[in-house]
Protein backbone atom coordinates (compact mmCIF):
# COMPACT_ATOMS: atom_id res chain seq x y z
CA UNK A 1 0.00 0.00 0.00
CA UNK A 2 1.52 3.29 -1.12
CA UNK A 3 0.19 6.51 0.39
CA UNK A 4 0.98 10.00 -0.85
CA UNK A 5 0.78 12.61 1.92
CA UNK A 6 0.42 16.30 1.06
CA UNK A 7 0.22 19.47 3.12
CA UNK A 8 0.17 22.85 1.41
CA UNK A 9 -1.95 24.67 3.98
CA UNK A 10 0.81 26.67 5.66
CA UNK A 11 4.26 27.98 4.74
CA UNK A 12 5.77 24.53 4.27
CA UNK A 13 5.36 22.31 1.26
CA UNK A 14 5.13 18.81 2.70
CA UNK A 15 5.26 15.68 0.54
CA UNK A 16 5.56 12.23 1.99
CA UNK A 17 5.37 8.69 0.72
CA UNK A 18 4.42 5.90 3.11
CA UNK A 19 4.66 2.29 2.00
CA UNK A 20 3.11 -0.40 4.19
CA UNK A 21 3.39 1.76 7.29
CA UNK A 22 6.97 2.92 6.66
CA UNK A 23 7.99 6.41 5.53
CA UNK A 24 10.03 6.02 2.37
CA UNK A 25 10.18 9.68 1.30
CA UNK A 26 10.03 12.81 3.44
CA UNK A 27 10.10 16.30 1.92
CA UNK A 28 9.40 19.45 3.95
CA UNK A 29 10.54 22.80 2.63
CA UNK A 30 9.52 26.36 3.33
CA UNK A 31 7.83 27.36 0.08
CA UNK A 32 5.50 30.20 0.95
CA UNK A 33 3.70 31.34 -2.21
CA UNK A 34 5.70 28.88 -4.35
CA UNK A 35 3.93 25.66 -3.49
CA UNK A 36 1.88 25.49 -6.68
CA UNK A 37 4.97 25.65 -8.88
CA UNK A 38 7.01 23.29 -6.72
CA UNK A 39 4.62 20.52 -5.73
CA UNK A 40 4.29 18.54 -8.99
CA UNK A 41 8.04 18.47 -9.76
CA UNK A 42 8.76 17.38 -6.17
CA UNK A 43 6.13 14.61 -6.27
CA UNK A 44 7.60 13.44 -9.57
CA UNK A 45 11.14 13.56 -8.17
CA UNK A 46 10.17 11.57 -5.07
CA UNK A 47 8.44 8.88 -7.13
CA UNK A 48 11.26 8.59 -9.68
CA UNK A 49 13.90 8.39 -6.96
CA UNK A 50 12.09 5.32 -5.61
CA UNK A 51 11.40 3.94 -9.10
CA UNK A 52 7.67 4.41 -8.66
CA UNK A 53 5.00 6.07 -10.77
CA UNK A 54 1.70 7.80 -9.99
CA UNK A 55 -0.04 4.51 -10.91
CA UNK A 56 1.55 2.93 -7.83
CA UNK A 57 -0.25 5.30 -5.44
CA UNK A 58 -3.16 3.63 -3.62
CA UNK A 59 -4.10 6.42 -1.22
CA UNK A 60 -3.71 10.16 -0.81
CA UNK A 61 -4.06 11.95 2.51
CA UNK A 62 -4.18 15.75 2.54
CA UNK A 63 -4.77 18.50 5.03
CA UNK A 64 -8.23 20.01 4.66
CA UNK A 65 -7.42 23.20 6.57
CA UNK A 66 -7.59 25.52 8.24
CA UNK A 67 -4.83 27.42 6.53
CA UNK A 68 -4.01 29.60 3.58
CA UNK A 69 -7.04 29.96 1.30
CA UNK A 70 -4.97 29.21 -1.79
CA UNK A 71 -2.56 26.83 -0.09
CA UNK A 72 -5.18 24.36 1.12
CA UNK A 73 -6.60 24.17 -2.39
CA UNK A 74 -3.28 23.19 -3.99
CA UNK A 75 -3.06 19.73 -2.40
CA UNK A 76 -6.84 19.38 -2.61
CA UNK A 77 -6.81 19.98 -6.37
CA UNK A 78 -4.17 17.31 -6.88
CA UNK A 79 -6.13 14.85 -4.73
CA UNK A 80 -9.37 15.62 -6.58
CA UNK A 81 -7.72 15.18 -9.95
CA UNK A 82 -6.08 11.86 -9.09
CA UNK A 83 -9.19 10.69 -7.24
CA UNK A 84 -11.50 11.41 -10.15
CA UNK A 85 -9.22 9.72 -12.70
CA UNK A 86 -8.32 6.62 -10.69
CA UNK A 87 -9.54 4.42 -7.86
CA UNK A 88 -7.21 6.08 -5.35
CA UNK A 89 -8.69 6.45 -1.88
CA UNK A 90 -8.60 9.99 -0.53
CA UNK A 91 -8.41 10.95 3.12
CA UNK A 92 -8.26 14.31 4.88
CA UNK A 93 -6.94 15.45 8.22
CA UNK A 94 -7.14 18.74 10.07
CA UNK A 95 -4.00 20.83 9.58
CA UNK A 96 -3.92 21.64 13.28
CA UNK A 97 -4.28 18.00 14.34
CA UNK A 98 -1.50 17.04 11.94
CA UNK A 99 0.86 19.57 13.49
CA UNK A 100 0.00 18.37 17.01
CA UNK A 101 0.53 14.72 16.16
CA UNK A 102 -0.19 12.63 19.25
CA UNK A 103 1.04 15.25 21.72
CA UNK A 104 -0.89 17.32 24.21
CA UNK A 105 -0.20 20.74 22.74
CA UNK A 106 -1.44 24.12 21.61
CA UNK A 107 -0.92 24.54 17.87
CA UNK A 108 -0.72 28.12 16.59
CA UNK A 109 -0.66 28.90 12.87
CA UNK A 110 -0.74 32.43 11.48
CA UNK A 111 -4.16 33.42 10.13
CA UNK A 112 -3.06 36.97 9.28
CA UNK A 113 -4.83 40.09 10.54
CA UNK A 114 -3.38 39.64 14.08
CA UNK A 115 -5.18 36.29 14.41
CA UNK A 116 -4.12 32.67 14.54
CA UNK A 117 -5.67 29.29 13.91
CA UNK A 118 -5.41 27.47 17.22
CA UNK A 119 -5.83 23.82 18.08
CA UNK A 120 -5.77 22.73 21.71
CA UNK A 121 -5.24 18.99 22.18
CA UNK A 122 -5.38 17.06 25.42
CA UNK A 123 -5.61 13.28 25.68
CA UNK A 124 -6.83 12.93 22.08
CA UNK A 125 -9.58 15.52 22.54
CA UNK A 126 -9.20 18.63 20.42
CA UNK A 127 -10.76 22.06 20.10
CA UNK A 128 -9.99 24.16 17.05
CA UNK A 129 -10.74 27.84 16.67
CA UNK A 130 -9.45 31.16 15.43
CA UNK A 131 -8.29 33.63 18.05
CA UNK A 132 -6.91 37.15 18.16
CA UNK A 133 -3.23 37.02 19.05
CA UNK A 134 -3.90 38.95 22.26
CA UNK A 135 -6.35 36.25 23.41
CA UNK A 136 -4.06 33.25 22.91
CA UNK A 137 -2.20 33.68 26.20
CA UNK A 138 -5.41 32.65 28.00
CA UNK A 139 -4.94 29.19 26.45
CA UNK A 140 -1.40 28.77 27.82
CA UNK A 141 -0.28 27.36 31.16
CA UNK A 142 3.25 26.69 32.45
CA UNK A 143 3.40 23.21 30.95
CA UNK A 144 1.80 24.00 27.57
CA UNK A 145 3.72 22.69 24.58
CA UNK A 146 3.40 25.28 21.80
CA UNK A 147 3.71 24.02 18.24
CA UNK A 148 3.80 26.13 15.09
CA UNK A 149 4.16 29.89 14.84
CA UNK A 150 5.11 30.60 18.46
CA UNK A 151 6.88 33.84 17.52
CA UNK A 152 3.48 35.39 16.91
CA UNK A 153 3.00 35.51 20.69
CA UNK A 154 6.57 35.78 21.94
CA UNK A 155 7.60 32.10 21.98
CA UNK A 156 9.96 30.16 19.73
CA UNK A 157 8.63 28.70 16.49
CA UNK A 158 8.36 24.92 16.76
CA UNK A 159 7.57 22.84 13.69
CA UNK A 160 7.31 19.06 13.85
CA UNK A 161 8.29 16.47 11.27
CA UNK A 162 4.96 16.70 9.49
CA UNK A 163 5.37 13.59 7.32
CA UNK A 164 5.99 11.53 10.46
CA UNK A 165 2.86 13.05 11.96
CA UNK A 166 0.79 11.83 9.00
CA UNK A 167 1.69 8.32 10.11
CA UNK A 168 1.25 9.04 13.83
CA UNK A 169 -2.20 10.53 13.14
CA UNK A 170 -3.52 7.77 10.90
CA UNK A 171 -6.47 7.16 13.23
CA UNK A 172 -7.59 10.76 12.54
CA UNK A 173 -7.71 10.39 8.76
CA UNK A 174 -11.23 10.88 7.42
CA UNK A 175 -12.13 9.00 4.25
CA UNK A 176 -13.63 11.05 1.42
CA UNK A 177 -16.53 9.12 -0.08
CA UNK A 178 -17.28 11.57 -2.88
CA UNK A 179 -14.27 13.45 -4.27
CA UNK A 180 -16.59 15.99 -5.93
CA UNK A 181 -17.81 17.12 -2.49
CA UNK A 182 -14.32 17.62 -1.08
CA UNK A 183 -14.03 21.18 0.26
CA UNK A 184 -11.48 23.05 2.37
CA UNK A 185 -12.17 23.86 6.00
CA UNK A 186 -12.06 27.58 6.72
CA UNK A 187 -13.03 29.55 9.77
CA UNK A 188 -12.41 33.21 9.96
CA UNK A 189 -14.19 34.47 13.03
CA UNK A 190 -14.55 33.34 16.63
CA UNK A 191 -16.64 30.34 15.63
CA UNK A 192 -15.19 26.98 16.55
CA UNK A 193 -14.56 24.11 14.20
CA UNK A 194 -14.50 20.63 15.71
CA UNK A 195 -13.77 17.92 13.15
CA UNK A 196 -13.46 14.23 13.82
CA UNK A 197 -10.33 14.68 15.89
Amino acid sequence: MLTLCLDTSHKYLVIGLIKDGIIISNFMQESWKRQSETILPEIDRALKTLRLSPKDINQIVITAGPGSFTGVRIAMTIAKLLGSLTDIEIFTISTLRLYAGDRNALVILDARGKRAYCGRYNNHIGDEMILKLDDIHEQISDDTLIIGDGKLIGYEDNYPDIVSNFLVCKSYWTKVDNVDLLKPVYFKEASEYKPNI
